[in-house]
């Protein structure tokens, strides 16, 4: 458990770089990716970014492949406990507003952002809280935990992020 700790601290505190080119081999792994892949500079640059937000959930490197799939691929698995938020009845009107709100977006959107979108929906719907979030993580990662969702739109960008709502909705509907 100390150990585990501690190869967290290390994972989280060196140099995104060196991170990268060592959690590479463990990305391959996946089959999501190959060297024409890598080979492009965008592609590169948002693999490296993929990376970095997601380091602080390993202690080992190796862990990376376990939170990397729902940013490569749209159609990734729903862990259950995630398709129950889904599922709940309020969670289809959520992800709609959250659609209609993220396609009338023209920049970026971040922490600030997101804050006013998730406003406006709790107004909107009256759904607060856990039964906000929780099926807005589902729809766009298909798990109960992981980056926070300002964190993960602009790295997906605008145009994943509908289309992984629309499968969302068409899950519950």
């Amino acid at each position: 458990m100390k150990l585990d700790w501690i190869a967290k601290h290390d994972v989280l505190n060196a140099d995104v770089d060196k991170i990268f080119e060592l959690a590479l081999p463990y990305v391959m792994e996946t089959g999501l990716i190959d060297e024409k892949y890598l080979a492009d500079e965008k592609n590169l640059n948002f693999l490296k970014g993929v990376v970095q937000l997601t380091r602080g959930y390993c202690s080992r490197l190796s862990q990376i492949k376990e939170h990397i799939d729902y940013f490569l691929n749209d159609d990734f698995e729903i862990h259950p406990d995630a398709m129950a938020f889904l599922k709940k009845e309020t969670s289809a009107l959520v992800i709609e507003e959250f659609k209609k709100l993220i396609l009338e977006q023209t920049g970026e959107i971040g922490e600030e952002q997101f804050a006013k979108i998730a406003e406006t929906i709790a107004q909107r719907t009256g759904v607060k809280g856990k039964n906000l979030f929780m099926p807005l993580r589902a729809a766009l990662t298909g798990r109960p935990h992981g980056p926070e969702i300002y964190f993960l739109i602009p790295v997906i960008g605008k145009e994943r992020t509908v289309k992984r709502l629309e499968r969302a909705i068409s899950i519950n509907g």
